[in-house]
């Protein structure tokens, strides 16, 4: 079989300079009939000879850059792939007394329109051409970090290559014949000028299909440029909470309105270009915290409160990132500012920032699911559009890690897109951590929109699975069809990633989705003939047991929890505490062999590990056993009646600023609920190698993402943390006196023990009731 691919212009669709929209659906369905019986078609001088009759002789020349010769492997090693003998060299010219073959050129385009702030069309910027000629094609990319990009768009439009997930299982290397290209010079003008895919474990994949990350930066930068040294020497850079200054902390924000303060950050920005000039881009993000200087002149810049209900503080800190940007822009013209507009600073401000501010708009668009939500972020864009704020971009949650469920935002995505490049974004960030064998196709999608935004993305999820399930293909688009469906239909309330590092993701994957979904992936399993397409359905199946066995633990625990203690029989409790123990062991189990087989850069389940405090089985059967003898209740205040009075009560309180902190008090119980973390504490002299136990009673209501958990420390003299031990109550709905117990021996040099009760993200129909708490010590 010979293949003769002279891409899509044989169609006509390319007439000199014209944009990837122009090209990419028509070159995919030529290069997918193109496959011809028999000898090629005579060879001419309108193309350029790549591949003849399976052999290549070329040579690809560089100018030595370090990316171009990184880029220059890649083509090398995947065009020899293409072909049955290869003999393909790399220098830095062509020989003297001349080639014989065709020569490939990877250069720096020094021609490239590029993007400043004083750029007046940001959408002729950054393209990437490729010039043709009978002996030589020429692949010409903007910018320094793009060599790389420009690779991965000769092979995939030229070649027919398909870049499906990292390493050799998601790559699709057509074998041809023949392979020339017509002469011409083309372009690729990218819809998203950054287009940050958020993939750290495979870079070269992620420039292969487009990553570009010049135009984003580190995130909440504040606290490494007024670092743990500068505050100690200028402690009142740092905010003022209720008259107190505030240590140095990743989760504190700086006085964003002190100008000794911004005078010293000019300086680092100055400093930070002259010592990295090829540097595009420098950030000015605050901290990942809601604690805000709240003195006078900083309060008067706030305003109420944003639609995700945080407090809108846009004029407090982009005043301040206002200022230093002229600055930066005084000093470095062509250099710009990463700024996030993320739940702080989701609204424009009242004032116009400079130009050379790139915004990116912060949402967790997995939330569309909600019609309302689709409308607030639409109507979000229409007023950062508005604003008058020349560069602006969308930044998103595509996991991924940290959910064990197949979290199929696919439609979400493309939505997010399109949406945000019609109101004028033409830039694009992203947090991914993939896990491969769900992903896949999300990050093709992505990939491929941040390209060219018109593409359909109906006929590119078509592509994507039948190029990549083949023989398959039609049962595993059912399988996440079905995902999809299941993330479609739920019917819990949006909040700001709900289900990150939550496990009831498990509830939107009840047991019957999950066998419907075990039912095509078992049919797509039986019709699997190829060795890449079961290698493929194989990463699936390693991933979904893992799935099936955490969704399991997560729905035994819940039972455990949903149990009337007083008239459930002993043996029903007993029997479900070995289920979970079970459970248990087959999901360390299918953890296990994920990690020895999978063939995609791993995901890590580590952080269920970490969170694994939901299981009251401990407390069970402690409670079903003889009870253990207490001698008293170590607690200075075993009630709640002084707290909260404005007396000098034991139970303290820690909460973020903004924390919507709801307490209150009916005789010895007390009503709490709170949006950001907030928990009340006692801390008691104790003794070490002794048991204790720490115990409340709780009714209330708690709906998918509220938590609400008890945790018992112990300390030694210096404060050293010696232990902790959690237990959370999972969301169930309405609830009434419910026990909750932690027990645990203190732990030599033992000195203090801290008891204290937990609540974060509880909407206003979540609150818990707490009575009854008490600390006791064993006495024998």
């Amino acid at each position: 079989m010979a293949l003769e691919y002279i891409g899509a212009f044989i169609i006509g669709k390319f007439r000199g300079s014209i944009r990837a929209a122009s090209c990419m659906v028509p070159m995919i369905a030529f290069f997918s009939c193109a496959l011809l019986h028999g000898a090629p078609k005579r060879m001419n001088d309108k193309f350029a000879d790549i591949i003849s009759d399976g052999e290549t002789n070329l040579s690809i020349v560089i100018d030595g850059k370090p990316e171009e010769k990184e880029a220059a492997e890649i083509l090398k090693e995947i065009l020899g792939k293409m072909s049955k003998r290869s003999d393909i060299s790399i220098s830095s010219s062509i020989p003297k007394n001349g080639f014989n073959g065709t020569s490939i050129f990877i250069r720096k385009d020094n021609d490239a329109k590029i993007l400043t702030p004083d750029t007046a069309n940001i959408d002729g910027t950054l393209n990437f051409k490729f010039k043709i000629y009978p002996n030589s094609v020429h692949i010409l990319y903007p910018s320094d970090n793009s060599a790389i990009n420009a690779v991965g768009f000769f092979l995939k439009k030229f070649c027919g290559v398909k870049f499906l997930a990292p390493g050799p299982i998601g790559t699709e290397i057509p074998r041809p014949a023949y392979l020339k290209i017509r002469t011409g010079n083309f372009e690729v003008n990218p819809s998203f000028k950054g287009r940050n895919l958020g993939l750290f474990a495979d870079k070269n994949f992620a420039k292969l299909i487009g990553n570009s990350d010049d135009f984003t930066s580190s995130n909440h930068s504040m606290p490494q440029i007024i670092d743990a040294k500068t505050a100690a020497l200028h402690p009142a850079w740092m905010a003022r909470i209720d008259g107190k200054l505030q240590p140095h902390s990743n989760r504190v924000q700086v006085d964003f309105a002190n100008s000794a303060m911004r005078l010293f950050v000019k300086e680092y920005a100055e400093k930070y270009f002259a010592e990295n000039p090829k540097a595009r881009i420098f950030s000015l993000t605050p901290a990942d915290s809601s604690d805000f200087d709240n003195t006078p002149y900083s309060e008067r810049l706030k305003r109420g409160f944003t639609a995700n209900g945080y407090m809108d503080c846009s004029n407090l800190i982009f005043s301040f990132v206002n200022e230093i940007s002229k600055f930066i822009r005084s000093k470095y013209p062509s250099k710009f500012v990463y700024s996030l507009a993320y739940l702080y600073t989701e609204n424009p401000p009242s004032f116009k920032i400079a130009d050379n501010i790139i915004v990116y708009l912060c949402e967790d668009r997995g939330n569309f699911f909600s019609s309302e939500k689709m409308s607030a972020n639409t109507e979000l864009l229409k007023k950062w559009s508005n604003s008058g704020t020349k560069f602006f971009g969308i930044y998103d949650y595509n996991y991924g890690n940290p959910y064990f469920i197949p979290r199929n935002t696919f439609q979400q995505i493309a939505y997010s897109i399109k949406n945000a490049f019609d109101a004028g974004a033409r830039f694009y960030t992203c947090e991914s951590f993939p896990n491969w064998a769900y992903d896949a196709h999300k990050i093709w999608l992505l990939s491929n929109l941040l390209t060219d935004a018109s593409l359909d993305t109906e006929k590119l999820e078509n592509e994507f699975f039948d190029s990549y399930y083949g023989e398959s293909s039609k049962h595993i688009k059912e399988f996440f069809d079905i995902a999809q469906e299941q993330w479609n239909k739920r019917n819990d309330r949006p909040m700001w990633l709900t289900l990150y590092k939550r496990w009831e993701q498990a509830e939107i994957f009840p047991k019957e989705s999950l066998d419907r979904m075990e039912a095509k992936l078992a049919l797509a399993e039986k019709g699997a003939k190829s060795p890449m397409v079961i290698d493929r359905i194989k990463e699936i199946r390693l991933m979904f047991d893992v799935t099936k066995s955490l969704a399991n633990t997560y729905r035994l625990q819940k039972k455990l929890w949903m149990y009337n203690i007083s008239n459930t029989p002993k043996e029903h409790i007993l029997d479900t505490i070995e289920a979970v123990k079970i459970s248990k062991a087959i999901q360390k189990l299918d953890i296990k062999r994920y990690y020895e087989n999978t063939k995609y850069p791993k995901a890590s389940f580590k952080i269920w590990d970490e969170l694994d405090y939901m299981d009251p089985s401990e407390m069970l059967a402690e409670n079903m056993e003889s009870r253990l003898e207490y001698a008293k209740n170590m607690l200075g205040e075993p009630d709640f009646r002084r707290a909260f009075s404005g007396g000098n009560s034991l139970w303290q309180t820690r909460k973020s600023d903004n924390a919507n902190l709801k307490i209150k008090k009916s005789g010895n119980a007390l009503t709490l609920s709170a949006w950001l973390p907030a928990y009340l504490y006692q801390r008691v002299e104790i003794s070490e190698n002794k048991k204790y136990s720490f115990n409340i009673k709780v009714s209330g209501n708690l709906e998918i993402g509220a938590v609400f958990y008890i945790e018992l420390s112990f300390y030694s003299e210096e404060g050293r943390l010696l232990s902790k031990k959690r237990l959370r109550i999972p969301p169930l709905g309405s609830f009434k006196d419910k026990e909750m117990s932690i027990s645990q021996v203190s732990p030599k040099g033992s000195k203090y023990a801290v008891a204290a009760i937990f609540a974060i993200s509880m909407r206003e129909s979540d609150f818990v009731e707490i009575k009854k708490p008490a600390l006791w010590e064993k006495s024998r």
